[in-house]
């Protein structure tokens, strides 16, 4: 009994820390890489676009949007030191990659440092949305959950993505 819950123990470590290296390894793209149109320097102030379509096609008022523009605001003032960690924690993780000799051990304490942080971010991201959907009416809050199933279902939204 003690053997398999040992054992499980493992796996479930070793198949979390598999996850974290291979989310590590995807951000491992400096931001400063990639063009502009995909950092979003193109496209104005971030988020607007997007709370203007959320608007128009959930007929949101004046209120509820002004209220959304303060709950994405707080979100990005407590997620902006959680991203500079992100963006040191790949710049640390590039900087290993591009050594002489791989360093196995320095790449796992990059992840382990990494994980706390993107759960932090996911927990703020989570409550933003919990927060904005709050202040939805029952029918806007339905209306979101088709969109959002419709785009996951890749029938709307760019690349099928969910967007509320």
């Amino acid at each position: 009994m003690k053997k398999s819950l040992f054992i499980a123990a493992l796996l479930t470590i070793a198949l979390t820390a598999g996850q974290v290296l291979q989310s590590v390894q995807a951000e491992a793209a400096s931001p400063k890489d990639r063009p502009k149109s995909e950092r979003g320097e193109n496209r104005g102030e971030p988020g607007e676009r997007h709370l203007e379509r959320m608007a128009k096609e959930l007929g949101l008022s004046d209120a509820q949007q002004e209220q959304i523009r303060a709950i994405i605001a707080e979100h990005r003032a407590k997620a902006e030191p959680l991203r500079q960690s992100m963006e040191q924690n790949r710049e640390q993780l590039r900087q290993t990659i591009k050594a002489e000799n791989f360093d196995e051990t320095a790449v796992r304490n990059i992840a382990a440092d990494q994980a706390p942080v993107k759960t932090e971010l996911m927990v703020e991201r989570a409550r933003m949305k919990n927060q904005i959907h709050a202040l939805l009416t029952p029918e806007q809050q339905a209306l979101a959950e088709k969109k959002m199933q419709e785009r996951k279902d890749g029938h709307g939204g760019r690349h099928g993505k969910k967007c509320w």
